[in-house]
């Protein structure tokens, strides 16, 4: 039987939200796991990304290792990682480590968790990349903060955006996105040219269960939607 499109929904979950205080953030992932396994007539592609352990690998190794594409492979290694504990949590979810094999563990089940694919490629990118491999128009991306600003908030005077065009996030993540291995912004360019060209519609939503709750159901919440 095939995948149903319209009931498929890709979800970006931000290392920051996994990882917290040097541990595996356990409360919010059985709370968010909950969310996922209520959902059973939805099929979910949940992309894991590396956080801060995997910046601060990638920093560290960047005493000895130069090399970029090696740096970026430590902090897929990370992500991977955090995929596979994920799914551990996730009732009947299938850790999978590229699209393809997401595609037919939905098949069979209603959750395929994975990590980062490629040098280069950010969770981000890889979450629209599965969207678009799957023909769905929904993309919820979860991080500490749901929203994206007029202006990088660490510089002060930065308004949320409750609903923006693609443009504006590309021209947001072009300021910071210098493809560096570890770098940490809201929505990389790449994945925001990816979206706009299939027409995906990407919901922000940070840490409170509630709230990526709505976005999953299609209703009002707090966070950026961009298309």
């Amino acid at each position: 039987m095939p995948i149903d499109a319209m009931k498929t929904i890709c979800i970006s979950l931000g290392g920051s939200v996994i990882f917290r205080n040097e541990s595996y953030n356990f409360a919010y992932l059985k709370g968010f796991s909950g969310i996922i396994e209520r959902h059973k007539e939805s099929k979910f592609v949940i992309v894991t990304g590396g956080g801060a352990v995997s910046r601060m690998l990638v920093s560290s190794a960047k005493s000895h290792v130069s090399n970029t594409y090696a740096l970026d492979q430590i902090g897929i290694m990370v992500t991977r990682v955090n995929a596979l504990v994920l799914s551990e949590i996730i009732s009947g979810a299938i850790f999978v480590e590229d699209i393809k094999d997401a595609k037919t563990a939905l098949l069979g089940e209603n959750v395929a968790v994975m990590g980062g694919l490629l040098p280069g490629i950010t969770t981000d990118a890889v979450t629209v990349l599965a969207c678009e491999a799957l023909q769905s128009r929904l993309l919820i991306n979860v991080s500490s903060d749901g929203y994206l600003y007029s202006k990088n908030p660490r510089y002060g005077n930065a308004k949320p955006i409750k609903k923006a065009d693609y443009d504006l996030l590309i021209n947001r993540a072009n300021e910071e996105d210098e493809r560096l291995p570890g770098t940490n912004f809201i929505f990389d360019s790449i994945a925001g040219k990816l979206a706009k060209r299939s027409g995906i519609v990407l919901k922000f939503v940070d840490e409170n269960l509630a709230e990526l709750e709505k976005a999953i159901n299609g209703k009002s919440h707090k966070g950026t939607t961009i298309g």
